[in-house]
Formats: C-alpha cells, sequence, structure tokens
C-alpha cells in the first residue's frame, strides 16, 4: 500500500496542467478587459487558491510565485480599484511566471 500522502501530492502534482489550462483562459480574459472587475476577480480568486494550496502540498517555489501574483491582484479584486496602465504589465508578468511555474514543475 502506498503512503497516503505521497498519494495526495502526486494527484496534486498531476492537477498541474488543469490549474495551467485555467489560468491561461482567465489571464486571456482579463487581457481583453483588463477594467473588467468581473475578470480580475476571477483571475484572483485562481492564483490566490493556487498560492494556499501549492503551499499545503509542499510546493514552496511556486507557492512563492502564486503569492506574488496574488499580492499583485489582491487590492483590485477585493476593492474593485480601477487599474492604471503601469500595473497592467506587473500582473501580467506575475500571472505568467505562475503559468510557467506549473509547466516546469
Amino acid at each position: 500500500m502506498s503512503d497516503p500522502v505521497t498519494a495526495l501530492h502526486a494527484r496534486y502534482l498531476a492537477s498541474f496542467p488543469n490549474k495551467r489550462d485555467e489560468l491561461q483562459a482567465a489571464l486571456s480574459a482579463w487581457r481583453q478587459a483588463p477594467a473588467a472587475i468581473d475578470r480580475i476577480v476571477a483571475l484572483h480568486l485562481l492564483v490566490h487558491n493556487l498560492a494556499g494550496s501549492a503551499g499545503a502540498y509542499g510546493f514552496d517555489t511556486l507557492a512563492d510565485v502564486a503569492r506574488s501574483a496574488d499580492r499583485l491582484l489582491k487590492t483590485h479584486a477585493r476593492d474593485g480599484d480601477a487599474l492604471v496602465s503601469t500595473q497592467i504589465a506587473p500582473i501580467d508578468a506575475a500571472v505568467v511566471a505562475v503559468c510557467s511555474k506549473l509547466a516546469s514543475s
């Protein structure tokens, strides 16, 4: 019988392609309308959930990258604050970094 923790870890790792696809779809939707609150909220929710779950499963580097993106998205998603053009590129880059980390893990 295999260790249950190892099995959970393997199942979580196997979910990375799907998580990456969901994140890329949300990022694409947000890129089309960066001022749309519903899109930034959806993107933030995915990143926030990933930041928490990755750390819980021992993927500390992924969790750190996701937390960085989470911090950038948090204020806009929570308060509905409008983005200024200088904030778009850092958010985009942070989410792309999360997608890249998912692909390489």
